[in-house]
């Protein structure tokens, strides 16, 4: 069991991407902890940034608020989310902002808004799940003097076989 611990910890410091220094700002500290492996098993406002089709799996009210502190840009980032997907058993609809700030200490000025908004729908079954949804992610970043505003759409698909298997 000693050399069965040690191969696993071996392999797990030889493949280290150092994930945390690219996780997605705003998501959630469910995501941080499994380095943003989240695609299939994403859980209310998680699924607004891996996939939104993910929204629609459980029936559930979800409000979440968070903070993060990058420490590559000594910056800051507050967000608050809600996700419903128990008013209308059909329909998912989800939506979090993004306050982003960055420390000018670090020579990068950063601040701006993140706004996210997804729907989902699909089949739940007791064997089998399909879902769908889109997401709707907008991006109004400063950094230094330089202003980026970004609209991007994301569609997701999800399928869970005997809640074992996801795709």
């Amino acid at each position: 069991t000693q050399t069965r611990t040690l191969v696993f910890l071996l392999t797990i410091f030889a493949f280290n991407t150092n994930a945390s220094a690219q996780h997605e700002e705003g998501a959630n500290a469910v995501s941080l902890a499994v380095a943003d492996a989240v695609r299939s098993s994403a859980v209310g406002s998680t699924a607004l940034y891996f996939n939104p089709a993910a929204m629609h799996q459980f029936i559930q009210h979800s409000v979440e608020t968070g903070y993060q502190f990058p420490n590559s840009n000594q910056g800051h980032v507050f967000t608050a989310s809600a996700v419903d997907s128990a008013t209308n058993h059909s329909l998912a609809a989800g939506m979090s902002y993004s306050y982003i700030r960055g420390d000018s200490r670090a020579n990068l000025d950063r601040k701006g808004h993140q706004i996210r908004g997804g729907m989902a729908t699909g089949y739940r079954g007791r064997d089998f799940s399909g879902h769908v949804g889109v997401g709707l992610r907008y991006l109004d970043l400063t950094v230094d003097d330089e202003n980026k505003d970004d609209i991007t759409i994301d569609v997701g698909g999800l399928l869970v076989f005997n809640n074992i298997l996801r795709i």
